[in-house]
């Protein structure tokens, strides 16, 4: 007999179960990432100043694409912007040097530096303590040539400066791109996760899809959380290449790209005017997700959830969809959707939360009960609740972040 291992026995079926979380803290971690995708209202940057690198013996033809984009952050948004080809010469020791001038000259409380990737890297998991981009790949993906370790590299990004110097954005266009992100490091936007291959046809390429993005945007504020989101649905309805990855600075929100005040412009967009840019786009395309509970879930916690719903998202800048699909009593696990913009901004590091797929719709099972036969039991109507979600139970002074309305939602126990 095999060991179980995988399939529809995994190691897990056997061991101790996940950690556990209160229906109060899960709201409330929603609330957080809903928070977190808002265009900031905090002060606008001050400068922004963008880093794109490429090899000097690229053989993909990126540098075009790298000069697109960084027109695209000059003339739309403002933004300082350079190029630096990486030498096949003393690699490392010129990309340092050119990341340690760049990074000690634009670091500043109110700045923000972006570093643009586009090239070969080497597949890496998570776990991994070196991860190196190159120019050139052979046949099978691997590496060929000079090459340098990101990981080591970045702390010159990381260190440049004063404390407090400023936030960071990575953005890279590679294969395995997730891998150069750590947890407590930057925000980061990638073509690719840590074991995937990044898309090589220029039309339809990762940096490609965020030109045409931020081409729409035209400098309107918009968090990088939100830009993700875009791009995912643009990838996954056209299928043509792997779908970006997000991974969010730990503790922060999101960071807004907004255009900077030039000199004929008297003063940047008020919040206000922001809020009204920042609603989640009609989308099909959600997340669900496994929550495990300490206590059983009741109908009536599913009726708080759904009035923290209707009064703790800011009026009129989402349109949610945040639905508890189902609920199984004796396990306490909640399958709940959410959008992607909620999804990218929950905790990575919650061991009560399960990625379970992506969907484009909710729960349809108990729309096809009459055609089931007699001896499938299914929940009547009467069992399920219809509405919104769920609610991080209101507490004395707590101050609502909105008036109450309605939203796209439904309860199933099916």
């Amino acid at each position: 007999m095999s060991p179980p291992f995988g399939g529809t026995k995994p190691s897990n079926a056997y061991g101790r179960r996940r950690q556990k979380q209160n229906l109060k803290d899960f709201a409330k971690n929603l609330e957080n990432a809903i928070s977190g995708v808002i265009p900031s209202h905090k002060k606008p940057y001050g400068q922004v100043a963008v880093l794109g690198m490429h090899w000097e013996n690229d053989e993909m033809g990126v540098a075009g694409l790298e000069r697109e984009l960084l027109g695209v952050f000059r003339k739309k948004y403002n933004f300082y912007t350079e190029s630096y080809p990486i030498p096949v010469q003393a690699s490392a020791a010129g990309l340092s040097n050119k990341l340690s001038t760049f990074s000690q000259k634009w670091a500043a409380p109110d700045a923000l530096r972006v570093y643009v990737y586009s090239g070969h890297a080497e597949a890496a998991d998570p776990r991994a303590t070196q991860y190196h981009l190159a120019g050139r790949a052979d046949a099978q993906g691997c590496l060929v040539g000079p090459r340098v370790d990101w990981y080591r590299a970045s702390y010159i990004v990381e260190n440049a400066g004063p404390q407090g110097g400023g936030d960071v954005l990575y953005i890279f266009d590679c294969c395995s791109a997730g891998a150069a992100a750590t947890y407590d490091g930057p925000e980061f936007l990638a073509a690719a996760a840590w074991d995937a291959t990044a898309g090589s046809a220029i039309n339809t390429s990762f940096t490609r899809t965020l030109i045409d993005e931020l081409n729409v945007l035209n400098g309107a504020p918009q968090t990088i959380a939100s830009v993700f989101a875009s791009m995912f649905r643009n990838v996954t309805q056209s299928q043509s290449d792997a779908p970006p990855v997000h991974i969010i600075k730990k503790g922060t929100d999101s960071i807004t790209l907004a255009k900077l005040a030039g000199p004929k412009q008297k003063k940047l967009e008020s919040f206000e005017t922001r809020k009204r840019k920042g609603k989640f786009p009609v989308s099909e395309n959600r997340v669900l997700l496994s929550v495990q509970l300490e206590d059983d879930v009741t109908f009536p916690d599913l009726e708080q959830w759904k009035a923290w719903l209707t009064t703790n998202i800011p009026s009129g800048i989402f349109d949610v969809d945040i639905t508890i699909e189902s609920f199984f009593t004796g396990s306490k696990l909640l399958l709940v959707t959410v959008p992607l913009e909620v999804w990218t901004m929950l905790p990575a590091n919650e061991d009560a939360y399960a990625f379970v797929a992506h969907v484009s719709s909710n729960n349809v099972l108990p729309n096809f009960s009459s055609a089931f036969p007699p001896g499938l039991t299914l929940p009547q109507p009467s069992q399920r609740m219809s509405g919104s979600e769920n609610q991080p139970f209101s507490s004395p002074g707590k101050r609502h972040m909105g008036p109450s309305r309605g939203h796209r939602s439904s309860h199933s126990t099916g």
